[in-house]
Parts: C-alpha cells; structure tokens; sequence
C-alpha cells in the first residue's frame, strides 16, 4: 500500500489550521511550520496577572458562514450590545440597532449622531445588503466604502462621527477607502448574526481548530520560520527550509502566512501594504453598572478610536471585582500614555490615575490591504507555482471568515489535484 501524500503547511494561523483539519480528514499527513511560539497568527490572547488580553481588539460574528462549519456552538461566545455609544460635545450619545433593540433605537432617533434621514438611510442599506446570494454579492460593481455611502446620501455628521470611527475599528482605517463590497459583507454579518468574543478570549478559537485536527496525520512544529522555498523540476514547490537551515521536503506545500512574509517567500516585486492598530490594556475596578458596548470616538480628539470595557462583555477577561479597560488607537505610531489615560478620562468621568497599564500590543501586520496581494499573481491561491497553494485572507475577503474559507478552499483544491493525479 502507498503512503499518502504529505504536505506542509507553512503558518499556523486561522488559514493553515483550516487547511490542515480539512487535509487531516482526509487522511492527508501534514506538517505545521510556524514561527511563533504559539498557533493563531493574529489572532491570540495572552494571560497577565489574572486579565485576558487580546492581541489587539477583535470580535467574531456569528453569521460568519465559515464560523457555522469550524465554531459556532462549540464556544461559549459573549455578545456586545447591538449598538454603539459615540462620544460627541462631552457626552455619550448611543446609537441603538433598530431591529435587534427598537425602543433604544427610538429613544436615541433624535441624537445628533446624524440626521433623521441619515437613521432611515441605514434601513435601506441594510436591506440591499441582505438582498441576493452570496454569489451573487461578491459580483457587485464596487467603490470605496466612502463613495458608498456618499452615493445613499449619508450626510457629513453621519460619515464623521458614527461611520468613521465605526468602521475605523472593523477595517483600521478612517478614511473609508476599503472597497464597498467588503462594508456590505460586514453590515450584512451584523444585520444577520451577534458580535461576539469567546467567553475566555479570541484565542479560543484556534485553540478550538487545533484540538479538531486528528493526531496521527499532523504533526506541529513551532519556532520553525520558514526562509525558503525548494523548488523542484519545472519550478515545482517540493518542500521549504527553515531559518536554521533544516530543509523539509513534502509532495505539496501551503504557503498560510501573512502578505509581507508571503511576498518575501513568493519573491513578489512589492511589499504589501499592511493596517497596523495599537491597543492599550488598563485594569481599574469594576464599574458598578456594566455596559458591554463599544464606545466610539465622533468628535475626531484624541488619539483613541474606540474602547471597550472587556469585562462586561466577557467577565472572565478580568479577575473577579476588576475591570479591564480596552482603548484602541488606529496605525503604529507612538502615542504618550498620558493622553490615552486623559482621553479615557474624560470619556467614563473618573480620575485614570490609578489605572495599571498592563499592556501596549503595537501590530504592525493587523490587516492586510485587500486585494493587494492577489492581483500581484496571475492565479490566485495557486500561488503561481506547481505544488504550491496560497491561503490567508491577504488572498481575498480580510476577515476572519475569509481566512477560514481561503484555508478550506486550499485544501480542497490540493485533495482535488491529489485525485486528479
């Protein structure tokens, strides 16, 4: 009897732990090479003195197609309010989803978070996102998410302080420039499904995929970066080397990693460009009426776009009596602590002095461009190459669903060219 054919998987992100349970079941062996210590690739949560901290805020939707398939109702997932609370002129102005909490929605009509029509407006836009198959939606003609929302006629407020800031923390960037499809993927997640966060913190999840994945095909190799790409005949990938000069040799290779390490192993003529973020952890003492939502920043001062109080969404993120204060800041650039903490101040009303500062993530690679790195090669996820498939949502759709499904579709289009073969 033949031995079943082998892969390597090069990152053990949310990709390549996708392809390689997809492999796994198959009865494919496979090799996991990662560089870290740890697998998740962005998506990580670290321990400090009782705190679950994030690398980074983020959130799960559970109208994620591929969450159906990989997690939902294997987790213990913790809901945000539907809705967001947006700092203008001094105070919190909330913004209530219409649908999921109407009498809050009601109540808040007449915020001056946007017009009364700007309010209408989101209904409409929410129902066009809802419409059609999915298919269907990704073939929409397409602009910025800014000339998107200008074009229904959203007004200037509307954009400045709730759109911005909004969308500034899903996409990491406030200037609206993501394509509209992708704001219409999101809105239509939202409208559909809860945002979430694991009870015990995002870095459940891979935690979760890993612990799926049969024992006897794979085996996981961490602290092992890979520098190289061995080519075979006919510029055929057969296997990689790592950076202390092992070479691992394998039938087929899965390049899972994020666009610039792809980029440099692919040998691209470009350094894809990458959203970073910053986010800053503070314990204090719990507040005494918790509010899981997200607070936005609409008036454009200060140097942090949104904050969340962690522990009223999930109180395992904090001991017991504390609160964990999550305040995000949009790219890389060093930013005084002092105006984080006068910032937060002013937003909740107490004095930050006594806050600890537990951690400061700056993440340089928080989100690939979209699309930038696919259209630098002809074929997409076949990585231009034989023997090599590409996974990653640097490939297609940035989120967290996408580097799901471009892990799955990987493998599955590996196990077909195995069968062809």
């Amino acid at each position: 009897m033949s031995e079943p054919p082998s892969v390597i998987i090069v990152g053990a992100g949310l990709a390549g732990l996708a392809a390689a349970r997809t492999l796994a079941d198959a009865g494919v062996r496979v090799r996991i090479l990662e560089a870290s210590d740890a697998v998740g690739g962005r998506v990580r949560t670290d321990r400090v003195d009782g705190f679950l901290l994030d690398r980074g805020f983020q959130v799960l939707m559970t109208a994620y197609p591929e969450c159906h398939s990989w997690v939902n109702g294997a987790i213990d997932l913790r809901p945000f309010y539907p809705g967001a609370e947006v700092w203008w002129d001094g105070r919190f102005h909330r913004v209530a989803d219409p649908f999921r909490r109407p009498w809050d929605a009601l109540a808040s009509v007449a915020s001056p978070i946007g017009s009364w029509g700007d309010k209408a407006r989101i209904a409409c836009v929410r129902h066009r996102a809802l419409s059609g198959s999915m298919e269907d939606f990704w073939n929409r003609e397409e602009c910025s998410t800014d000339e998107f929302l200008r074009g229904h006629g959203f007004s200037k407020v509307m954009l400045g302080r709730f759109f911005r800031p909004f969308l500034g923390g899903i996409f990491l960037e406030s200037e609206l420039r993501t394509p509209s499809r992708q704001f219409e993927f999101v809105f239509r997640m939202m409208a559909l499904g809860a945002t979430v966060v694991p009870a015990d913190g995002m870095g459940v999840i891979p935690g979760y995929l890993l612990q799926q994945i049969p024992a006897g095909p794979i085996e996981l190799l961490l602290g092992r970066k890979v520098v190289e790409l061995i080519r075979g005949p006919g510029d055929s990938v057969r296997g990689v080397q790592a950076e202390d000069g092992t070479v691992f040799m394998a039938d087929r290779v899965i390049l899972a990693v994020e666009a610039p390490a792809a980029a440099r192993l692919l040998k691209l003529p470009l350094t894809p460009r990458s959203r970073s973020v910053s986010t800053w952890y503070f314990s204090t003492s719990a507040r005494a009426r918790p509010n899981p939502i997200l607070h936005l920043n609409g008036s454009g001062q200060g140097p942090v776009n949104h904050a969340v109080w962690m522990n009223e969404v999930s109180p395992n993120y904090a001991p017991a009596g504390q609160g964990l204060l999550s305040a995000t800041v949009l790219g890389a650039e060093p930013v005084p602590e002092a105006e984080v903490r006068m910032q937060m101040g002013q937003w909740f009303g107490v004095d930050p002095a006594a806050w600890r500062h537990l951690r400061t993530y700056v993440i340089h690679h928080a989100q690939p461009e979209p699309g930038e790195l696919a259209r630098a090669i002809p074929g997409g996820f076949r990585g231009g190459a034989p023997g090599l498939s590409v996974a990653g949502d640097a490939w297609g759709q940035v989120s967290i669903d996408g580097a799901l499904k471009s892990g799955r579709k990987a493998a599955e289009a590996l196990l077909e060219s195995i069968d062809a073969g």
